[in-house]
């Protein structure tokens, strides 16, 4: 997803009802099992039902006037994008799970190369130092693989 996907579905979410919001089923009498369905908002405000002929409610219920307003028409919105938002968001999370799946592979690949590197360099720095001193260049030698395992140590230790 965009960024201006995202944040369209951020807005839509911002301006609805807050939630958790509930769906519920029930029957009058003479009808079928699911003669209306509602969705309630917390505190049972009612913000959706089809047996008034599917009107998105008003959140005031004592309200006398129509049994819509700009909230309503706002959850409206919300619920319409839903069925498109959802699994927009939902291949979002896959393909960023894919993502993340990737680049731990690749550290890993990584972390491999460098013990590899990191033996290499020991191993010749020890060969070095058993034919005994040379010159400064055996001292400077040293520092280095001692640096080198601290920071192999220190990457190992982030890793976990």
């Amino acid at each position: 997803m965009t960024n201006d996907e995202l944040e369209a579905v951020r807005a839509r979410a911002a301006k609805a009802t807050p939630g958790p919001w509930e769906a519920d089923h029930g029957c009058a009498k003479g009808y079928g099992p699911d003669a209306w369905a509602t969705v309630v908002a917390p505190e049972g405000k009612v913000l959706f039902d089809t047996i008034n002929g599917g009107h998105v409610l008003l959140t005031d219920p004592d309200y006398e006037g129509e049994w819509r307003d700009e909230t309503g028409d706002l959850n409206a919105t919300f619920i319409a994008h839903a069925r498109t938002d959802i699994p927009a968001l939902l291949d979002e999370v896959e393909r960023l799970q894919h993502d993340v799946d990737r680049a731990r592979e690749a550290q890993g690949e990584l972390l491999a190369h460098a013990e590899r590197l990191a033996g290499a360099l020991t191993k010749g720095l020890e060969v070095s130092l058993m034919r005994g001193p040379q010159d400064d260049t055996d001292t400077a030698a040293r520092e280095f693989r001692d640096q080198a395992r601290q920071a192999l140590s220190a990457y190992r230790g982030e890793m976990k």
